[in-house]
């Protein structure tokens, strides 16, 4: 994880810099579904960073390891399986893997995400058009996405802030709420869009519309 910290605040902001015929006072990021994480990351580790946007995001808590997770017992015996990947491939070099979904030793182990995401690891020809995403995770991962603590770096953000949600996007409501107060940006803002799922923010054109609706008020500013 210190290594996506490292490409989001510095080389990937670096190369962007320099590529873009616009001022460097108005960079912005915008982080969607799991990516909100490593964009808050960024935006506070990189003071270029001057408006940061977060849509349905995946927010990575102790709340939403429970939520997803069930108790405690189960948080701690995945990040124990993936602290036994990690020490494993330390000694061996050899990497273990475990589903994204589809399985109870999935990452996501809940059917929606299974029936959105499982189309995409087709790779008929006939599907190419799809890429080449492979339903596997390093298990040597999985203890950062459990333990990662968004929570604590949001209280030092300075970056004008956008969040943009549902309350039946992932988390829920009460948690992006939660951390929007937390937010320790004296410019935020949050918007909550009505009746909106998760997938809905990936796919259904009526909703992509009217985020970037805000999206575009936010960044122009």
């Amino acid at each position: 994880m210190e290594l996506v910290r490292k490409v989001q605040s510095s080389v990937t902001l670096d190369s962007f810099d320099q590529s873009i015929d616009a001022p460097s006072s108005h960079l912005g990021l915008l982080g969607v579904c799991q990516g909100v994480n490593w964009a808050i990351e960024a935006s506070v580790q990189d003071k270029r960073v001057k408006f940061l946007a977060l849509v349905a995001g995946h927010y990575l808590t102790p709340q939403t390891a429970l939520m997803y997770l069930g108790d405690e017992k189960s948080i701690n015996s995945r990040k124990q399986r993936s602290d036994n990947a990690r020490l494993l491939f330390e000694k061996t070099n050899e990497v273990k893997y475990i589903p994204v979904t589809g399985s109870d030793e999935a990452l996501l182990t809940h059917q929606p995400p299974n029936d959105w995401y499982s189309p995409w690891a087709l790779h008929h020809p006939w599907f190419a058009h799809r890429g080449n995403w492979e339903n596997k995770m390093a298990t040597m991962s999985e203890a950062g996405i459990w333990g990662w603590r968004t929570d604590l770096t949001l209280p030092k953000l300075k970056t004008s802030m956008l969040m943009v949600h549902s309350e039946h996007a992932a988390c829920g409501r009460e948690i992006p709420q939660m951390l929007f107060e937390l937010t320790g940006s004296d410019e935020k803002n949050i918007v909550w869009l009505q009746a909106a799922g998760q997938l809905q923010f990936y796919e259904d054109p009526v909703i992509i519309d009217e985020a970037i609706e805000y999206l575009i008020q936010h960044f122009s500013r």
